[in-house]
């Protein structure tokens, strides 16, 4: 275990632990006994994107903090944001499927439903929706019927080789984005061939990805944005936690998918945080495999490595931290192709290719640790 510096992380960290055990409820007492700083613990709750969980957490203490009603007047909006989510994107899901274009629900409130089993307690800033590429166009013109605004153009996104579409829809300050494939680089994750309905409101089935498929989804995800938010991190520790996902058939899932690296880093970093079981295959992949260990140790750093409230962009070195970890999730040349291509070529217009070439290696040579990050 590599426990927290700081008893504010520490806190946080055991509040986001879900379903909530015993255990977990004497860590929270315990830490709170020691009268730790309210204020952080607040911050670290908004830019870990976990304020729900720690509400739902203070309000089981004994006594009460002197910040529980603040923060859960915080969070009683979440809840309304989550069920507003949760409707527009079934009812987005059926008119897709009215005019024949399957839809499946990425994150979410498809997670929160398998997940929490209930809605608010998950932090979502948009929704995401996964549709053929070929019918990106159709429905892309679906959604600006429903007044949703294209941020960007169609044709570029395709030319340049996204991964999808931003859409924003002023009337409801609701931001949606439209997948063709999951990650930008075309060779992390391939779109999984089947889809499973999942209730995220009462009568109100949507599809979305298997459970193994979605925590191996859930573990690239996480592990391309660095691990940098509990948030993340929490949706799969919930998923191991409820029984949804049992963390050795995952492992070995991705052994025999060539995907360890990118699920091998999420599983140690769950079971330092939240205790769930660390596959044996695992540990001796690790004491192999210097990517792997480079990766979690990345991790970690970008997880735990400022533990006063500052998001990653914030921190010295942190966001190169995060963009040195793309190119260790595989050794096939053809990942480190499409990792190199998308760094030269999708910047911004005007500059020239020495200046990209200098980001690049920016990028990958600049390796300052984040401020007060474990070595």
């Amino acid at each position: 275990m590599m426990p927290f510096r700081t008893p504010e992380m520490a806190f946080v960290a055991a509040a986001c632990a879900w379903p909530r055990g015993p255990a977990d409820l004497a860590t929270l007492n315990r830490i709170a006994a020691g009268k730790p700083d309210w204020q952080l613990v607040a911050r670290l709750a908004r830019v870990h994107h976990v304020v729900a969980l720690v509400a739902d957490a203070l309000a089981s203490l004994p006594e009460a903090p002197p910040l529980r009603a603040s923060l859960a007047a915080e969070a009683m909006p979440l809840l309304g944001i989550a069920l507003r989510q949760a409707h527009e994107t079934a009812r987005l899901v059926a008119l897709l499927g009215s005019h024949l274009i399957p839809t499946t629900v990425l994150k979410g409130a498809a997670t929160a439903a398998r997940a929490f089993g209930r809605p608010g307690l998950r932090q979502s800033i948009d929704i995401d929706l996964l549709v053929p590429q070929s019918q990106v166009s159709a429905a892309s013109a679906l959604l600006s019927g429903e007044g949703y605004v294209l941020e960007g153009d169609l044709q570029d996104a395709l030319r340049r080789g996204h991964k999808d579409l931003l859409f924003h829809h002023p009337g409801t300050d609701t931001t949606l984005e439209l997948h063709w494939r999951l990650f930008q680089n075309p060779r992390l994750l391939p779109v999984p061939a089947q889809t499973v309905p999942v209730e995220i409101l009462p009568g109100r089935d949507v599809a979305t990805l298997p459970p193994l498929e979605e925590a191996i989804y859930l573990c690239a995800h996480g592990g391309e944005h660095g691990w940098a938010r509990l948030k993340w991190l929490v949706d799969l520790t919930a998923l191991i936690r409820c029984g949804r996902i049992d963390a050795q058939e995952l492992y070995e899932t991705a052994r025999r998918r060539r995907l360890t690296r990118m699920v091998g880093p999420g599983l140690v970093l769950a079971h330092r945080v939240h205790g769930t079981p660390l596959p044996p295959a695992l540990e001796r992949d690790m004491a192999r495999d210097w990517r792997m260990r480079r990766l979690v140790d990345l991790s970690w750093q970008c997880l735990a490595g400022a533990e006063d409230g500052r998001e990653l962009t914030e921190r010295e070195g942190g966001t190169t931290l995060k963009n040195l970890s793309h190119y260790l999730f595989s050794a096939d040349p053809r990942n480190l192709w499409h990792e190199m291509r998308y760094d030269l070529l999708d910047r911004p217009e005007g500059q020239g290719l020495l200046a990209r070439i200098a980001g690049l290696a920016t990028r990958l040579l600049i390796r300052k640790p984040a401020a007060g990050a474990p070595a």
